[in-house]
């Protein structure tokens, strides 16, 4: 009987990838060619990213990465990287099928046979948005308290309070709004926002508003829905919190 090639003999840690790929259904586990194709697809990447088999076997991995990113070609420079170190890793955004976001943590590295030659790459990626909202949400709380222990007064602590949460949570902007007890009504303190964004109009708008904890007619406002709410509570969209 004629000895296999190397080529065709899997390795041991091929037969690892494979257990994983096939017993671990909340991981995209999954095999790209050479030139970044995608060769194989599990029911993990299925699941996290939306595609089925049969309308991925064979797309770019570029699809998988957020447009700035494919802009770049960072798909082809982390091949580069896992051939040159063993391995590639990296926490960033991934594209799912329906062009909504999730930050994952990706690990790349090379599949080559017993005589070292590349068959490709082998994928692994995990959501990691929620560990990385807690750890978000718990810097945000350190933060806001290491100000209010150092102020005077709120009215003193509102431009730090602002600076410390959309930093921490990558807000791009946000307002401080205060209970104006004698009058009864909700006023807009303070407002922060990014170098990159435009909302002065927004913020002046704002300081010159009043809301009411609750509008008599309608849904409430969405300063009022925290006003009235029981405990603290962030809103991951004002849209959908306003409707």
């Amino acid at each position: 009987m004629a000895r296999p090639e190397p080529a065709d003999q899997p390795t041991f840690d091929a037969e690892l990838f494979r257990l994983l790929a096939e017993h671990v259904p909340e991981v995209a586990v999954f095999t790209a060619d050479e030139d970044g194709r995608v060769r194989t697809w599990n029911r993990g990447a299925e699941r996290l990213f939306g595609y089925c088999n049969d309308e991925v076997i064979g797309q770019p991995v570029d699809r998988f990465f957020v447009p700035e990113d494919a802009k770049h070609d960072l798909p082809h420079r982390e091949m580069r990287r896992a051939l040159d170190a063993g391995r590639a890793e990296a926490d960033r955004w991934q594209v799912r099928r329906d062009g909504s976001r999730f930050w994952a943590a990706c690990l790349l590295t090379p599949q080559r046979d017993e005589a070292g030659q590349l068959r490709g790459f082998a994928i692994v990626i995990r959501d990691i948005g929620e560990r990385s909202r807690t750890e978000s949400h718990r810097n945000a709380r350190l933060a806001v308290t290491q100000v209010l222990a150092a102020a005077g007064s709120i009215q003193e602590a509102a431009p730090d309070v602002l600076r410390a949460v959309c930093e921490t949570l990558g807000w791009d902007a946000g307002l401080f709004w205060i209970l104006d007890g004698p009058a009864g009504v909700l006023r807009c303190l303070d407002g922060s926002h990014s170098s990159t964004v435009i909302v002065a109009e927004f913020e002046a708008t704002s300081r010159g508003r009043t809301f009411r904890p609750r509008i008599s007619r309608g849904p409430p406002s969405l300063p009022g829905k925290g006003c009235t709410a029981p405990s603290p509570a962030p809103y991951p969209s004002a849209t959908k919190s306003i409707a």
